[in-house]
């Protein structure tokens, strides 16, 4: 995809980001908060061109994109009960 023949995938901002905007010699930072649905347009090595609800422009980081309907791994922590726990943790 390119900015002449966008993706257009929604994505939702996985963690706080920041959107750089660059125009001019000019750059921008504006945050974007977790959970953020916005348009990626392109990529360009680990960085996605996305444009936010508001008509914004600029790149963000890859590894804060996930595709609307898909979820993140599970991390398993420390379980608080053991084996012969009566009420074992949900899988």
């Amino acid at each position: 995809a390119t900015i002449e023949r966008p993706a257009n995938i929604p994505v939702v901002i996985s963690f706080t980001s920041v959107l750089y905007q660059t125009q001019g010699g000019i750059q921008d930072e504006i945050s974007l908060p977790l959970g953020t649905v916005v348009n990626a347009i392109f990529k360009n090595q680990s960085w996605l061109y996305v444009q936010t609800p508001h008509g914004q422009e600029g790149y963000v980081d890859y590894s804060a994109c996930l595709p609307l309907g898909i979820l993140p791994q599970p991390t398993r922590g420390p379980c608080w009960e053991n084996t012969d726990d009566v009420f074992p943790r949900p899988l």
